[in-house]
């Protein structure tokens, strides 16, 4: 299914162009807002996407969508997500958010290996652990050039990867 997001308004006074049909994830948030603001820069999801969806993902990218359930929200108040609330700010739900371009998918057992979360470390590799599922089995995507948009775009969401359609667009 195609999800055609509403032609952004002049009232944002930003530049606009066209662009294609893009692939797009839901998170919930708070893990959308972490993803966006560079504070996350891994994904881990049950599931890899096929050789031809990787290759688009790292080619054209990935638009990140908070998803309009609400029902984490509540982990706001707990360690570690407390200490982050200062950068998240006011938190959007149901809207495209920003995008990044997917670099390696590697299962978690390999992540772990290769980055060896330590909880004294403040390089990111910590965060990544906490914000993250990385049980045996599953996956670890790593997400490049994360970019938060000014403006949340409302958009419905689904679950695995769905197709949005943009007609107007606003460069960020």
């Amino acid at each position: 299914m195609t999800h055609r997001l509403p032609v952004v308004g002049i009232y944002q006074q930003a530049a606009f162009c066209y662009l294609p049909e893009m692939k797009a994830l839901s998170l919930k948030q708070p893990w959308a807002s972490l993803l966006v603001q560079g504070i996350k820069t891994w994904e881990t999801r049950s599931w890899r996407p096929s050789e031809d969806r990787l290759r688009i993902l790292q080619e054209d990218g990935l638009l990140i969508h908070a998803s309009l359930s609400q029902s984490d929200a509540w982990r706001m108040g707990t360690s570690p997500f407390a200490e982050f609330l200062w950068v998240l700010g006011r938190m959007p739900y149901g809207a495209i958010i920003g995008r990044c371009r997917v670099g390696r998918v590697i299962r978690t057992e390999e992540w772990l290996d290769e980055f060896k979360p330590d909880v004294g470390d403040r390089n990111g590799t910590w965060h990544n652990f906490q914000f993250g599922d990385y049980k045996r089995g599953r996956w670890a995507w790593e997400c490049l050039d994360i970019q938060k948009f000014p403006v949340p775009v409302p958009c419905r969401g689904a679950l695995t990867l769905f197709d949005v359609q943009w007609q107007q667009h606003p460069l960020f």
